[in-house]
């Protein structure tokens, strides 16, 4: 049950939080053109995309840390039957 769980937790919170968060993010600014925006879009659009890109960031981070976690758990637990 632990590894479905690890791997549950890795799939959504590290895999679909990257494909479904962050690369949308990354396509925003690979398509954003600098040269036609002032200055306070600019700083407008880097506080956007730092507070998005790290709040999901910090979901993969933390599930990626919870899924090892049940991982190493699952190795050591000895079951008796």
């Amino acid at each position: 049950m632990l590894v479905l769980a690890s791997t549950i937790i890795y799939l959504i919170g590290t895999f679909g939080v990257t494909a479904f968060g962050n690369v949308p993010l990354n396509n925003e600014l690979e398509a954003l053109t600098i040269t036609n925006l002032k200055a306070i879009e600019l700083k407008n659009f880097r506080i956007y995309y730092e507070s998005a890109w790290n709040h999901y960031h910090g979901i993969r981070a933390i599930s990626s840390m919870v899924s090892f976690i049940l991982l190493l758990i699952s190795t050591f637990i000895q079951k008796t039957f």
